[in-house]
């Protein structure tokens, strides 16, 4: 049974959501660089020569590449050409490296873009994770690739035919522990079939990704700190922008979307100056409340906890230590102190979070597409031991602090404690979390919310319509979930998959979802929440109106 596969790990993907600033949708002019020659068959390609210095995310971009002409397997990029694999009318390039292998003294430096491939870059061979332990939830059920540190790569899924194509852009979940771009699971060639180019992005996560010292901060001198694996996806970001057309996409119609630490990541863009007019849409799945970013002092703490189990505590130049310590050393040492990382206001990269600024009216108009499933918290609580009342009056504790005899009441319908606490798991830090950000990016912004309520009688039944279900669907690759054992999907879940992949890409489109259905946007004076499943209903409530008790807090 795929439940077995999650006892072990199965609480953590749920850190409170993160982030900050709005997006300037403002694109740089084009050039018109001479087209390229066709391949030679059986051409090579090789890695990127190594480089000896480290730069900063650029705060401007390069002049856009011309839009491909010719043959669609090779497209031109700003450090050489690429050469992808192609099946029925799809095009796949895959691990193409957009910035140089963080290592030694690169590593926990902002990402080197400024690569040169030596001939073609082969981009058919499929990519490494990011350095990762294997013990979290979330690769239980979407497997990782074996990591290497040299992975700042990504994959493109286009058509074969077609240019100026609206681009989406996906950030992998995995509580910025784990998780992978090139998870077969997030393969993004069945949306690429709806006319819109998807980008997976690997990104550092764990330490290497988030890791902030009391040395990093110090040291720091006005630069960005932390928040790595965020500079990763800016850079990512900008070579979207740099080199998009030749793939067949519109750098000017860029739709960033991600699940839990995804969206959180998301969450991240929105805030961040460093991230505008490198997208124009947004959509978080299960990571919505954008709520929550590191102060300095809580971020160190964090990482003094991290650093005490490693032998560079103690050492003279501590980052310098850590530069070479061993992988399998850097990954105990998560695993041992069991600290979690997350975003930080660094007061350059992020300063306050995209609710803060949602709050304030100063987010700005971003079309949004927020929501969550019905029972994300199903996940968390896998093999987990009954609670006592005292246990689950303590967790409600620390979430609500206030209201809990109130929101307990709430809660006495339901048969079992495990049960309530998933049911509170997935209102407190989904359901009404996304509900939150959705009031309060309306006065703004066009935000349409969902629920995805579907629960399938193949995928996951005991689990419901869990944590990362409608992944499986809006992908449409049940074939590579762990557990499922499932080679395609049944009618009902084809129907709901078909919704949700055109819905999105619609929204990519378009800036908003559409998909032949009445999906009103959410209104603080009309809320608005359509409910996905095989009948689509909207309504103005989620979670049995128990948010409006969690908002009182």
């Amino acid at each position: 049974m795929v439940i077995a596969l999650v006892a072990a790990g199965c609480a953590t993907d749920v850190d409170p959501e993160l982030t900050l600033l709005p997006a300037d949708s403002t694109v740089p002019p084009t050039t018109d660089p001479a087209p390229p020659d066709e391949p030679e068959e059986g051409a090579e390609a090789d890695q990127p020569p190594p480089t000896t210095t480290t730069e900063p995310v650029p705060t401007t971009i390069a002049p856009v590449i011309e839009q491909r002409v010719g043959n669609p397997l090779r497209a031109v990029t700003a450090a050489g050409d690429v050469l992808g694999s192609r099946s029925d009318n799809i095009i796949t390039f895959e691990a193409i490296p957009y910035g140089e292998a963080p290592t030694a003294q690169r590593r926990f430096e902002p990402p080197v873009t400024d690569l040169v491939f030596e001939g073609d870059f082969d981009a058919s061979t499929p990519g490494s994770s990011c350095p990762q332990n294997d013990t979290h939830v979330s690769v239980q059920f979407f497997p990782a690739p074996a990591f290497a540190e040299d992975c700042l790569t990504l994959d493109v899924f286009t058509p074969a035919t077609g240019d100026d194509l609206p681009v989406m852009v996906w950030f992998h979940g995995g509580d910025f522990v784990s998780g992978s771009a090139h998870t077969d699971a997030y393969d993004g060639a069945n949306l690429a079939r709806r006319d819109v180019v998807v980008v997976n992005v690997n990104y550092r996560i764990d330490a290497l990704g988030f890791l902030v010292t009391e040395d990093m901060a110090r040291d720091a001198a006005g630069e960005p700190f932390g928040n790595r694996g965020l500079q990763d996806q800016i850079a990512a970001l900008g070579w979207i922008q740099q080199n998009i057309r030749d793939f067949g996409g519109d750098p000017a119609n860029v739709t960033i979307f991600g699940q839990g630490s995804g969206a959180r990541s998301v969450c991240g863009h929105l805030a961040s100056p460093m991230s505008a007019g490198l997208f124009s849409k947004a959509i978080l799945h299960s990571g919505g409340a954008c709520d929550s970013i590191l102060t300095i002092e809580e971020a160190i703490d964090r990482g003094e906890q991290w650093l005490a189990e490693t032998s560079c505590a103690e050492a003279g130049e501590v980052v310098g230590c850590l530069q070479f310590l061993g992988i399998d050393d850097l990954l105990a040492a998560s695993e041992q102190s069991g600290v979690t990382f997350d975003l930080v206001a660094d007061g350059v990269l992020l300063d306050r979070s995209a609710f803060s600024l949602a709050s304030s009216d100063e987010l700005g108009s971003v079309p949004l597409l927020i929501g969550s499933t019905l029972d994300e918290g199903t996940l968390f609580v896998v093999g987990a031991d009954e609670p006592t009342d005292q246990e689950l009056r303590d967790l409600v504790l620390v979430e609500l602090e206030g209201n809990t005899d109130l929101l307990l009441s709430q809660y006495e319908a339901i048969e079992t404690n495990l049960a309530k606490q998933a049911t509170f798991l997935t209102d407190s830090r989904f359901a009404c979390a996304s509900d939150r950000l959705a009031s309060a990016a309306g006065d703004e912004a066009v935000v349409h919310t969902y629920q995805f309520v579907h629960r399938s009688t193949d995928m996951l039944p005991e689990l419901g319509a869990t944590h990362g279900s409608d992944l499986i669907l809006l992908f449409g690759n049940p074939q590579a979930v762990e557990g499922l054992d499932l080679d395609e999907l049944n009618a009902d879940d084809q129907l709901v998959a078909d919704f949700l992949a055109t819905a999105w890409t619609t929204f990519a489109a378009e800036g908003t979802p559409g998909a032949g259905t009445d999906w009103p946007p959410y209104l603080d004076s009309s809320p608005a929440h359509l409910l996905i499943g095989a009948e689509n209903t909207v309504s103005a409530t989620v979670q049995d109106g128990r948010c409006e008790i969690l908002s009182a807090r």
